[in-house]
């Protein structure tokens, strides 16, 4: 069976997005002892996320001794980072 140059693109991009719908990066890479998180992982920081959104830089800093577990602090930090450097 022969694969096009089409249909070998195809895969290609279907096998990619795959893998960047179940892997989150937090850091340069895996090797370098990094995280990925889960698909259910990605979802509660998402949820983190939209909980604190819209806090002061202040009302972050202060939720997060609070934090429930590891993926609401990397929310809360995510944020912080991000108020930061004004986006």
């Amino acid at each position: 069976m022969k694969i096009t140059k089409q249909q070998l693109k195809q895969i290609i991009k279907e096998e990619l997005e795959k893998a960047l719908e179940e892997n989150v990066p937090v850091g340069a890479s895996m090797s370098q002892g990094k995280r990925f998180y889960s698909s259910d992982e990605k979802q509660q920081i998402k949820s983190f996320k939209n909980i604190h959104q819209g806090k002061s830089v202040e009302e972050l800093e202060q939720a997060l001794p609070a934090a429930r577990n590891e993926l609401e602090k990397y929310a809360i930090n995510d944020l912080i980072a991000a108020a930061s450097w004004g986006f």
